[in-house]
């Protein structure tokens, strides 16, 4: 409703829409009565700017392989309906096999090529997985990164996931991959914090990670800089939150060639130097908090107390809002 948007943006809450693009892909997101999302999606959509005075908030698109090979027009879609702060995530949960990974790098390709086109004009528009590699790039160029003895992801330190039952979970990733094992279940907002916080918070967050690699981890071009290392990711794929699925590398790779590729294409230098500075400012800080020595918080009962209380809240005050 527009009372929860107006709650929400009041209440300085970061807002996202998760839009799979253009017709063609947003079709494969049903409704609860089977028909297509996207011209739900895109009327919200201009709802939620209206609310928010016009600030356009990022837009996430997953990418499965079915909807693979619209990459490029569900991109160049965002852009045309005024969004440029773009995510796009490959669907890693499912089977992607070697023409898929192919068409993925060939789409990027084209959309590198828009991206130059727009670049330093009002069409300008900005790629997450992109930046985030041209800022690691820079902190590495600076010195103001290292890499050995530092985290590589805020599970279970940064954040914590609690799903409609009240059990804890290292992330939001954990709580559909662990949902059946439960070998990273944290305990619950009923029960408290569990014992196994300790042992998965030393292990798969605070750990040297290049000491828990695979000899192709550690004898990949991309070692120094990887962040593909998502322990749920991991787990999910390979069983192990230190074992990398090669696809998932694939995307990776991926993604570095087209920063190779973009600099050498790019005319206007100041105009790209001016953008890898505006990016490294905007990324700076969430690199900082990933790859700090320890966790922004501690959990435990009385920090997970408070969060539940907070939350609690918030739903009460939407659920308010609903009925009103």
């Amino acid at each position: 409703t527009e009372e929860n948007l107006i709650y929400i943006k009041n209440s300085g809450i970061q807002l996202s829409l998760s839009i799979d693009g253009a017709e063609k892909s947003q079709k494969l997101r049903k409704t609860a009565g089977g028909k297509s999302s996207f011209t739900c999606v895109l009327e919200n959509s201009k709802r939620v700017r209206t609310v928010l005075h016009n600030r356009i908030p990022p837009v996430r698109k997953t990418v499965q392989p079915a909807t693979v090979r619209y990459l490029f027009e569900d991109v160049s879609f965002f852009i045309d309906h005024g969004f440029t702060d773009i995510s796009f995530s490959p669907a890693i949960d499912t089977p992607w096999i070697e023409n898929d990974l192919v068409t993925f790098h060939n789409e990027q390709k084209k959309i590198a090529q828009l991206w130059l086109k727009c670049l330093g004009t009002p069409r300008q528009f900005y790629i997450s997985a992109w930046d985030e590699s041209m800022g690691i790039r820079e902190l590495y160029r600076r010195g103001q990164l290292r890499r050995n003895g530092t985290f590589f992801c805020g599970a279970g330190g940064h954040q914590i996931a609690v799903d409609i039952h009240g059990d804890i979970y290292p992330c939001h990733r954990f709580v559909f991959y662990d949902k059946n094992s439960k070998k990273n279940h944290l305990g619950s907002v009923l029960t408290g914090i569990s014992d196994n916080y300790e042992a998965f918070h030393q292990t798969a967050v605070t750990c040297d990670v290049l000491d828990n690699r695979t000899d192709y981890c550690r004898e990949c071009r991309y070692n120094d800089r990887c962040v593909m290392l998502c322990p749920a990711v991991n787990f999910a794929t390979t069983g192990d939150l230190y074992r990398n699925d090669p696809v998932y590398c694939s995307f990776f790779d991926s993604t570095e060639r087209i920063i190779d590729s973009i600099e050498p294409q790019t005319g206007n230098r100041d105009c790209f130097e001016r953008y890898k500075e505006h990016v490294f400012s905007r990324v700076r800080n969430r690199l900082y908090s990933g790859f700090s020595r320890r966790p922004s918080v501690q959990w435990n009962n009385s920090t997970l107390d408070s969060l539940t209380e907070r939350a609690f809240t918030l739903l009460s005050k939407m659920s308010t809002n609903e009925k009103s």
